[in-house]
């Protein structure tokens, strides 16, 4: 399993994306179960990441293709 350290740029996108009625609920559920059983909290799955980029691209752009270079 790939972790990727959470920056402050990833995070505020992992927490637009948790607050979107518009994301995959299957990966909301997975983030938030990842985020609240992982120590540190400060690392989450790679692919989780991919699709809060992948979603983020879709709805806002800039950001999400910032993530997704990653």
């Amino acid at each position: 399993m790939v972790l990727l350290v959470l920056t402050e740029r990833i995070r505020h996108a992992i927490f637009q994306a948790i607050q979107s009625p518009d994301f995959d609920e299957s990966a909301k559920q997975r983030l938030k179960t990842y985020l609240k059983s992982r120590e540190p909290k400060s690392s989450i799955p790679l692919d989780l990441v991919k699709e809060v980029s992948k979603f983020l691209v879709n709805r806002d752009g800039k950001l999400g293709r910032e993530i997704g270079e990653l």
